[in-house]
């Protein structure tokens, strides 16, 4: 090779560095880190920025994954990124590039909340060159928590307690409704008789033989549901041979008595018959009422 063409080499060699992208040399880098409010009250949070700047377009560095902070009194609620540039004519550059982590932090105790420093490794891809960044410790005062108001807490408390009252004493008072109720219908169960012994008089006013066919069944019913007695089944004659025990059924055997009669009998019995048995009934039903 000829001393022309080294030299056309050499000349060619210097225009490429010459014309290569400034960025690729050496530039500034820096790592800082802040939070919002130095003093927070317990109940809120603060926010950390971590901020990585360098002088060059965004793709100048290769960042590692930005690490969790290590934190005293405090806990990570979350965490977002962001990266811009922006021209700058005072550097060589003409571009300056910003990379901000943004962590929420929550307060878990009270007193100085500490968050340790972050360490960043940021690798130039024109160089290779690895920079170690650091960012420094800082702490935040925490208040105390503030005590829930005592008023509020009783108030709750009391409305509570009424509420429970309310309810408590709702339920009682319809179990005693119901047991009124049941105990009022128990001690007049014979209203029932005397409603139906009225009905079957309206009902049998053309035929007076079924009036007391039906009086014979109104009162069999009546000793078998009120007085507890084994009816069903039972003949007439039957019915009547076991009424002879008891002394205090005299009137209702009477009764059943010429009911059975009347059932068999050719003739029909008059009015005034009729109206005599409904009286005594009617009047016996009401006094065991």
């Amino acid at each position: 090779m000829s001393k022309t063409d080294i030299l056309s080499l050499k000349m060619a060699f210097a225009l490429v560095v010459f014309c290569l992208p400034s960025w690729l040399s050496a530039a500034d880098i820096s790592l800082s880190a802040k939070v919002s409010q130095s003093q927070i009250p317990f109940e809120t949070c603060d926010t950390l920025s971590v901020i990585l700047s360098w002088s060059g377009p965004p793709f100048a560095y290769q960042i590692d994954q930005f690490p969790q902070p290590i934190l005293e009194k405090f806990k990570v609620l979350g965490s977002s990124s962001t990266v811009s540039s922006r021209p700058d004519s005072t550097l060589p550059e003409s571009e300056v590039t910003t990379r901000i982590m943004q962590y929420v932090l929550e307060p878990v105790d009270y007193g100085t909340g500490v968050i340790h420093p972050l360490t960043i490794k940021a690798t130039d891809r024109a160089t290779g060159k690895v920079h170690d960044l650091l960012t420094g410790k800082i702490t935040v005062d925490i208040a105390k928590p503030i005590p829930r108001e005592k008023g509020n807490s009783s108030s709750t408390s009391f409305i509570l307690i009424i509420a429970t009252v309310v309810v408590v004493g709702g339920g009682l008072g319809w179990v005693f409704f119901i047991r009124h109720k049941k105990g009022i219908e128990k001690a007049a169960p014979d209203l029932r008789y005397v409603d139906r012994l009225e009905e079957i008089k309206k009902d049998t006013v053309a035929d007076n033989k079924l009036f007391y066919a039906r009086l014979y069944r109104l009162l069999i019913d009546y000793l078998e549901k009120e007085q507890s007695l084994p009816f069903s089944g039972k003949t007439g004659q039957e019915v009547i041979n076991a009424l002879k025990e008891h002394e205090d059924k005299t009137e209702i055997k009477a009764w059943l008595n010429q009911a059975l009669e009347i059932k068999y009998r050719p003739d029909t019995p008059s009015s005034s018959e009729v109206e005599d048995v409904y009286q005594a009934v009617l009047a016996y039903l009401k006094e065991k009422a």
